[in-house]
């Protein structure tokens, strides 16, 4: 019977190349397309080679659903996964592919590997013993055996069959009652009464269809009783149940109990018949073999305890034997005993290093070989259950840190049959829902599902194997309460793909519906229209403001794109790049109605795990728009107004100095020309009138500078108010040789004009170094001091000071708290410097006490 391999690819030049190719190999392929008709025929199937990515599932999620049943677990399974997708393979292998094939396959590499799965799966099957005399029915159920994977061995008498199950020590033996020579049930009998074969359970065939045969052949020792008029449906359930119940014929668990089967290899046929006799007699079954050769070949069919093994020998030698079992990792374990005519050291030791565990000489008496045997048999019994018993501690480990992890999750985690029965119950579901574990398994999960939140639409959608996408629903408390979860849920496939059940995690969403709703809040407070827009540009959130400026019900405003609701006056195109990445330019909101409402956007983007969102805080400018054309009409007239009292001003100026350079002009020529003519009276009151028209004059000119300073344009910039006091001091230090001791504190930053800066500074300081004009030592500083958070800036000197009381009179034009004659000047320079204070929005005063100098302070709006 050819071998069948069901080959699973979506592809079809895959499947009728594959196909073409096994078929011509030997082989019979079975071609499906998808998971669906593949799970059909699976049954049928020697082997599957299949691809990872399907039309209807995923091709490992197959995989692990074969590895989980008792039917399909042993099936081999040849991977098809491109080379790219190492992730894939990973995951495939670890599922328990066999082997894997990169796309692109070569097709001698596919059959290669398809002989090599199929020739591991007969060398690793279970092994039934078939004793029937029917040759026919021997055929057939060799056929019916195979189809399910065991490798099968035949005998057509109860002899021959003994004789084979003492060789291969199959896993079960099927016998029939009525064979020639011995009958089934002494068969059975003898099976039973042989210590290394009692372990292997029989199931007898036979015609009697009464009770009393079954009875008898149970008696014998049968473990099941088959009729000969049952199909072979029943006597494979029958054989699956009778293997089940005991251990793989693999497991070193099950070789530790009952006799012990030992490998003598020797090329000495007298001594191995002598060996054999005296070990089989302490009830030991021995396998003989003439070669290190033929020893190999035996060990990797025969399942071996221990190896006695000749040192010296044609062919292989002891030593290189015992180095090439030792290298095999399914050999390692076996206990291996050296057996030599040499009793000397160097020889021991070269056995030992070979890997050999004893070395024993050859003698007529076997009484010390037996000793030691029994000791490596012993070490190894305890090897074997010390493994054992560390596989089940990391077992248990596993399982622990398994559940560890499931009790220590966040979330509650629940499994449920599709009829809603719970199967697990982790402590955070205990935690959100108030129930135990014993209060909840077994029991229906209905009653935490609330009357109106019934989720049979849920199950159905299990049941129909579609996939289930988050979701966000209610769920009650055993106190009664309401608690807003987060549900996932996967679905659990038996070993068909068939849906079972589910897997839940529920997230308590209780924290982040409160925080969802003081979120909502603080949007509906908000004083401006707010959207955000998910990944798309949709619009998913809104508040009351936006409905009021658009125009739109909430739910209205839901159904857009931000795209179409604000816009820069350019093309649609523009509209969601001029709100998310470049916000300058007129925006505008268009409204319900059409109309267009001028608006100012505050936009940004908010990274999440569903995409990017853009959030827009979106306010109404129309009144601002309004008041700026206001105020921009009035700066215009203002700006009118300036230039014609500047154009005035240059008049005045003008019409009074010609009359003031007459009257002065006249003044001299009368003082020049006519000195003798004039009394001494007469020549001072016209001294007096040539100064009044000089000093007119400069009054008229200080004037103009408070004009042109007051009225000019405003410029701000980044400027160092030290640097313009250093530079005032040494523009008055290169008019007089005085000896002045200034301090100017240096890096004094701020945002202000730095022409009417200038001035201030010109001001403030040459009123200092005038009014300290008298004095031997001069001192002036300047410089700024923290104040409450703000910066007061200072020049100080140590002058004659003035008296407070009169402080108020300072900053008026024309007001001196000094006489001219003691100290010249207008009486401008401090109205000067209020004004230019003020337009920087600070403010200025002064401190002082007579004879104690004077401190100027003043403020600009500059908080840093």
């Amino acid at each position: 019977m050819k071998p069948r391999v069901l080959v699973v690819d979506d592809s079809l030049t895959v499947r009728m190349d594959l196909g073409e190719s096994l078929q011509s190999a030997g082989f019979d392929p079975i071609l499906c397309s998808d998971l669906r008709s593949a799970r059909s025929r699976v049954s049928e199937a020697d082997l599957i080679i299949l691809d990872v990515l399907l039309p209807d599932g995923d091709g490992l999620d197959f995989l692990q659903g074969l590895r989980s049943s008792d039917r399909t677990s042993r099936l081999p399974v040849l991977l098809l996964s491109s080379e790219s997708e190492v992730r894939s393979r990973l995951r495939g292998l670890a599922a328990g592919a066999d082997a894997y094939v990169g796309k692109p396959y070569e097709l001698g590499q596919v059959l290669e590997q398809t002989r090599a799965l199929l020739d591991q799966r007969s060398a690793s099957a279970r092994q039934v013993l078939v004793i029937d005399d029917s040759a026919t029915f021997r055929e057939q159920l060799r056929e019916a055996l195979e189809r399910e994977g065991y490798r099968v061995h035949q005998a057509p008498t109860g002899e021959e069959g003994l004789r084979l199950a003492a060789n291969v020590r199959p896993d079960a033996a099927i016998v029939d009652g009525m064979l020639p020579g011995i009958d089934g049930l002494t068969v059975i009998h003898r099976l039973k009464s042989d210590a290394s074969l009692r372990q292997v359970p029989c199931l007898l065939l036979t015609a009697d269809e009464t009770s009393g045969g079954e009875l008898r052949s149970l008696d014998a020792g049968a473990d099941e009783f088959v009729r000969k008029s049952d199909d072979f449906g029943i006597l494979l359930v029958r054989l699956a149940a009778l293997l089940r119940t005991v251990p793989d014929r693999t497991d070193s668990g099950s070789r530790l109990l009952g006799a012990k089967r030992l490998l003598a290899v020797d090329d000495s046929p007298t001594f191995l018949n002598e060996l054999a006799g005296e070990l089989e007699q302490e009830g030991y079954d021995v396998v003989l073999a003439g070669s290190g050769e033929e020893a190999l070949s035996l060990l990797g069919t025969q399942v071996i305890d221990c190896v006695l093994l000749d040192l010296i020998m044609p062919g292989l030698s002891g030593n290189e034997t015992c180095h090439r079992i030792k290298q095999v990792p399914e050999w390692r374990d076996i206990p291996l005993v050296l057996l030599t005519a040499f009793d000397d050291r160097r020889t021991m030791i070269d056995g030992i290093n070979a890997g050999a565990d004893d070395y024993i000489p050859k003698s007529p008496d076997f009484t010390v070989l037996k000793a030691r045997l029994r000791a490596q048999l012993r070490r190894k019994h305890f090897e074997d259950e010390n493994r054992r018993f560390r596989e089940q501690l990391v077992r248990a480990e596993t399982e622990a840190r398994f559940r560890r992890l499931v009790d220590d999750s966040p979330d509650a985690i629940i499994g449920r049959t599709l009829d809603g029965f719970v199967t697990s119950w982790n402590k955070s579901a205990g935690r959100i829902f108030g129930y135990s574990a014993q209060e909840m398994i077994g029991r229906n999960l209905d009653r935490l599902v609330p009357r109106d939140r019934e989720d049979q639409t849920m199950i159905g959608r299990a049941r129909r194997g579609e996939r289930i996408e988050h979701f966000e629903t209610t769920r009650l408390r055993k106190d009664g309460s309401v608690v807003h979860v987060a549900l996932s849920m996967s679905l659990v496939h038996d070993a068909l793909g068939n849906v079972v059940g589910t897997s839940e995690i529920a997230r308590d969403l209780t924290e982040l519906t409160f925080q969802r709703r003081r979120f909502e809040a603080l949007l509906e407070v908000a004083p401006d229209a707010l959207l955000i827009a998910d990944p798309a540009g949709v619009v998913s959130i809104v508040n009351t403001q936006a409905e009021r400026l658009f125009g739109f019900a909430r739910e209205e405003l839901l159904e857009r794109r931000m795209a179409d609701l604000i816009g820069a006056r350019t093309t649609a195109d523009d509209v969601g790049e001029t709100v998310s990445d470049r916000p300058e330019g007129e925006l505008v909101a268009h409204h319900k109605s059409g109309r267009e409402i001028p608006v100012e956007v505050n936009s940004s983007r908010l990274d999440t795990d569903g995409g990017a969102l853009m959030i827009a805080a979106i306010r109404d400018v129309t009144e601002r728009k309004l008041a700026e054309v206001t105020l921009r009409r009035s700066l215009q007239e203002q700006a009118a107004l300036n230039r014609e009292l500047e154009s005035f001003s240059y008049s005045v100026a003008h019409d009074l100095r010609g009359p003031l350079r007459g009257i002065d002009g006249f003044a001299h020529i009368l003082i020049e020309d006519h000195k003798a003519s004039l009394s001494e009276d007469g020549q001072r009151l016209l001294e007096l009138v040539s100064d009044s028209a000089r000093h007119m004059g400069e009054l008229i000119d200080a004037l103009l500078v408070l004009c042109r300073l007051t009225s000019s344009e405003f410029q701000l910039m980044r400027v160092d108010l030290g640097a313009l006091a250093q530079a005032s001091i040494a523009r008055l230090q290169a008019t007089s040789s005085r000896v002045v001791e200034a301090r100017i504190e240096q890096g004094v930053w701020v945002d202000a004009d730095p022409r009417l800066m200038s001035s201030v500074l010109d001001n403030l300081l040459g009123n200092a170094w005038k009014f300290t004009s008298k004095n031997e030592v001069t001192k002036i500083e300047f410089g700024a001091k923290g104040v409450n958070g703000r910066r007061q800036f200072f020049v100080s000197d140590n002058g004659v000071g003035f008296d407070t009381k009169r402080a108020h009179k300072l900053f008026r034009v024309f007001e001196r708290l000094h006489s001219s004659r003691d100290f010249e000047g207008t009486g401008v320079g401090l109205a000067t410097v209020q004004r230019v204070i003020r337009r920087h929005g600070g403010r200025v005063w002064a401190e002082s006490e007579l004879g104690q100098g004077a401190t100027f302070w003043f403020t600009l709006d500059d908080p840093a």
